[in-house]
């Protein structure tokens, strides 16, 4: 019984307004415990968060630089393709070509490259425009899906900050501290160290 740790000469309703406070201290130093420690964890993983949001901004910026390069080889092999396709489909007419007699596709009397064209594989343009296009994909996958992790932080943020508001951990410090202060500073004097080894 913490009625009978208090001081000697207490009347027994004294004793037990005593008691009942020291009750309240306890539940309420439980209640903050408690509440104090998982303010802690989300402090925490608060801080994780924005360290892991101040990251973005570059990383995103690097996808983006990332996406333009890809777009931009996309379209050049593109290019690369469809002159390469081109050029095998006009290559069939060099061999019609003869010297003083016009092209049949452009006109001209002379034709240069009428055998020595260089040779251009339309089949492996089509492939690296293939892999460009993939590369291409791949640079949006990846800012989208870091996008998406970015609203996902913020979306975890703003559910942590809000559980930590809701802690209320300094209305229940208030609490505390008001029940506390209804015992003596001094509790050697009245013997209150042996209720306060009880708290």
């Amino acid at each position: 019984q913490l009625a009978a740790c208090a001081a000697p000469g207490l009347d027994e309703a004294s004793a037990a307004n005593w008691e009942l406070r020291a009750e309240q201290w306890m539940q309420f130093e439980s209640a903050w415990n408690s509440k104090n420690e998982r303010a802690t964890q989300i402090q925490s993983a608060v801080s994780n968060k924005r360290a892991q949001l101040a990251e973005v901004p570059d990383h995103l910026q690097a996808l983006n630089q990332a996406l333009l390069l890809a777009v931009s080889k996309e379209e050049t092999a593109e290019a690369e393709w469809r002159y390469a396709a081109l050029h095998a489909q006009v290559a069939a007419h060099r061999t019609e070509l003869t010297a003083g007699h016009p092209c049949p596709l452009c006109g001209a009397l002379e034709h240069p490259y009428a055998e020595d064209l260089p040779e251009v594989q339309p089949d492996d343009k089509k492939a690296a425009w293939d892999r460009a296009q993939k590369a291409r994909m791949e640079a949006e996958l990846s800012l989208k899906e870091t996008q998406r992790k970015e609203q996902g932080l913020q979306d975890e943020l703003k559910m942590l900050e809000r559980e930590l508001e809701g802690l209320k951990l300094d209305q229940l410090t208030a609490q505390l501290n008001e029940v506390k202060s209804a015992f003596p500073a001094d509790w050697a004097e009245w013997g209150g160290e042996r209720v306060r080894s009880r708290v």
